[in-house]
């Protein structure tokens, strides 16, 4: 049987708080100033999408992603249950 690292049985609860170097944090506050407001639009435009692409350094397609982890999390772009808080800076 194999286990998953975000299964219930190898997860840890917390309590709100999250512990990132200030690199990491600078970062999330990056990419939220860009994705924000991205995330408040209905659909986002292609061209919205690379300008934040190019604004961030990613790739367009990763944008969406940012775009609904933005929407799913309601706040910061923090990677879910992984071993780093972000994908490469």
């Amino acid at each position: 049987m194999t286990i998953s690292p975000c299964s219930p049985e190898t997860m840890v609860p917390e309590h709100g708080l999250v512990t990132l170097s200030a690199q990491a944090w600078d970062e999330a506050k990056r990419r939220a100033h860009v994705i924000a407001p991205l995330a408040a639009q209905a659909v986002v435009p292609i061209a919205a999408a690379e300008t934040a692409a190019a604004q961030l350094g990613v790739s367009t397609r990763f944008v969406y992603k940012l775009i609904r982890r933005y929407r799913t999390s309601g706040s910061l772009l923090l990677k879910e249950c992984t071993k780093t808080a972000f994908d490469p800076l």
